[in-house]
Protein backbone atom coordinates (compact mmCIF):
# COMPACT_ATOMS: atom_id res chain seq x y z
CA UNK A 1 0.00 0.00 0.00
CA UNK A 2 2.81 2.42 0.82
CA UNK A 3 4.36 1.83 -2.60
CA UNK A 4 1.11 2.89 -4.26
CA UNK A 5 1.09 6.09 -2.20
CA UNK A 6 4.70 6.76 -3.16
CA UNK A 7 3.94 6.27 -6.86
CA UNK A 8 0.87 8.51 -6.58
CA UNK A 9 2.88 11.27 -4.90
CA UNK A 10 5.69 10.99 -7.41
CA UNK A 11 3.20 11.20 -10.31
CA UNK A 12 1.57 14.26 -8.74
CA UNK A 13 4.95 15.94 -8.38
CA UNK A 14 5.90 15.09 -11.94
CA UNK A 15 2.55 16.39 -13.20
CA UNK A 16 3.18 19.65 -11.41
CA UNK A 17 6.58 19.87 -13.09
CA UNK A 18 4.93 19.25 -16.47
CA UNK A 19 2.62 22.16 -15.80
CA UNK A 20 5.58 24.42 -15.08
CA UNK A 21 6.92 23.80 -18.58
CA UNK A 22 3.61 23.63 -20.41
CA UNK A 23 2.51 27.22 -19.70
CA UNK A 24 5.49 29.01 -21.33
CA UNK A 25 5.57 26.42 -24.11
CA UNK A 26 1.93 27.10 -24.96
CA UNK A 27 2.52 30.85 -24.88
CA UNK A 28 5.50 30.51 -27.22
CA UNK A 29 3.45 28.40 -29.65
CA UNK A 30 0.82 31.16 -29.92
CA UNK A 31 3.42 33.45 -31.53
CA UNK A 32 2.95 31.79 -34.90
CA UNK A 33 3.23 28.46 -36.69
CA UNK A 34 6.85 28.02 -35.67
CA UNK A 35 6.64 29.91 -32.42
CA UNK A 36 9.55 31.25 -30.44
CA UNK A 37 11.84 29.30 -28.18
CA UNK A 38 10.50 29.44 -24.59
CA UNK A 39 14.02 30.24 -23.38
CA UNK A 40 13.71 33.62 -25.16
CA UNK A 41 10.82 34.82 -22.98
CA UNK A 42 11.57 36.33 -19.57
CA UNK A 43 8.08 35.27 -18.45
CA UNK A 44 9.14 31.65 -18.96
CA UNK A 45 11.81 31.91 -16.29
CA UNK A 46 9.38 33.48 -13.82
CA UNK A 47 6.88 30.67 -14.39
CA UNK A 48 9.54 27.96 -14.27
CA UNK A 49 11.29 29.21 -11.14
CA UNK A 50 8.13 30.26 -9.31
CA UNK A 51 6.19 27.17 -10.27
CA UNK A 52 8.95 24.81 -9.18
CA UNK A 53 9.49 26.69 -5.91
CA UNK A 54 5.83 27.11 -4.95
CA UNK A 55 4.89 23.64 -6.15
CA UNK A 56 7.64 22.06 -4.06
CA UNK A 57 6.58 24.07 -1.00
CA UNK A 58 2.95 22.98 -1.41
CA UNK A 59 3.74 19.32 -2.00
CA UNK A 60 6.29 18.92 0.77
CA UNK A 61 4.07 20.82 3.19
CA UNK A 62 0.93 18.81 2.44
CA UNK A 63 2.45 15.36 1.93
CA UNK A 64 4.82 13.52 4.20
CA UNK A 65 7.53 12.87 1.63
CA UNK A 66 11.27 13.14 1.79
CA UNK A 67 12.58 16.53 0.75
CA UNK A 68 14.80 15.21 -2.01
CA UNK A 69 11.90 13.19 -3.47
CA UNK A 70 9.82 16.29 -4.05
CA UNK A 71 12.90 18.25 -5.06
CA UNK A 72 13.73 15.78 -7.81
CA UNK A 73 10.22 14.74 -8.89
CA UNK A 74 9.26 18.23 -10.01
CA UNK A 75 12.35 18.62 -12.26
CA UNK A 76 11.79 15.14 -13.68
CA UNK A 77 8.26 16.13 -14.69
CA UNK A 78 9.62 19.37 -16.11
CA UNK A 79 12.21 17.50 -18.17
CA UNK A 80 9.68 14.94 -19.41
CA UNK A 81 7.44 17.79 -20.58
CA UNK A 82 10.46 19.39 -22.22
CA UNK A 83 11.28 16.17 -24.06
CA UNK A 84 7.65 15.93 -25.19
CA UNK A 85 7.85 19.52 -26.44
CA UNK A 86 11.03 18.75 -28.36
CA UNK A 87 9.42 15.70 -29.97
CA UNK A 88 6.34 17.72 -30.92
CA UNK A 89 8.52 20.48 -32.37
CA UNK A 90 10.60 18.05 -34.39
CA UNK A 91 7.58 16.13 -35.67
CA UNK A 92 5.06 18.88 -36.38
CA UNK A 93 6.92 22.19 -36.57
CA UNK A 94 10.16 21.28 -38.29
CA UNK A 95 11.78 23.83 -40.49
CA UNK A 96 14.95 23.72 -42.49
CA UNK A 97 17.04 26.04 -40.32
CA UNK A 98 16.16 24.38 -37.00
CA UNK A 99 19.33 23.49 -35.12
CA UNK A 100 19.73 20.38 -33.06
CA UNK A 101 20.55 21.71 -29.60
CA UNK A 102 18.04 19.72 -27.58
CA UNK A 103 20.68 18.26 -25.20
CA UNK A 104 21.69 21.79 -24.28
CA UNK A 105 18.06 22.70 -23.68
CA UNK A 106 17.66 19.74 -21.33
CA UNK A 107 20.83 20.69 -19.45
CA UNK A 108 19.65 24.30 -19.06
CA UNK A 109 16.22 23.11 -17.98
CA UNK A 110 17.79 20.96 -15.28
CA UNK A 111 19.98 23.81 -14.09
CA UNK A 112 17.05 26.24 -14.03
CA UNK A 113 14.41 24.12 -12.26
CA UNK A 114 16.27 21.85 -9.83
CA UNK A 115 17.63 24.44 -7.31
CA UNK A 116 14.29 26.19 -6.67
CA UNK A 117 12.51 22.83 -6.40
CA UNK A 118 15.02 21.56 -3.84
CA UNK A 119 14.88 24.84 -1.91
CA UNK A 120 11.08 24.84 -1.97
CA UNK A 121 10.94 21.24 -0.78
CA UNK A 122 13.27 22.05 2.11
CA UNK A 123 11.26 25.13 3.07
CA UNK A 124 7.96 23.25 2.84
CA UNK A 125 9.29 20.48 5.08
CA UNK A 126 10.41 23.08 7.62
CA UNK A 127 6.97 24.71 7.56
CA UNK A 128 5.31 21.33 8.06
CA UNK A 129 7.54 20.51 11.02
CA UNK A 130 6.78 23.91 12.62
CA UNK A 131 3.03 23.34 12.27
CA UNK A 132 3.28 20.04 14.14
CA UNK A 133 4.75 21.70 17.22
Amino acid sequence: MWKLKLVWRWCLSALLGCGCYAIPYAISRMAGPYGIDPFDYSLSYVVWLGGAFLGAIALSRCMAMRKWTVGLAIPSGFLSAMVLGIVIDEHFFTRYEMNNLWPLSLAFGTIIVTPPALLGAYLGAKLRSRERR
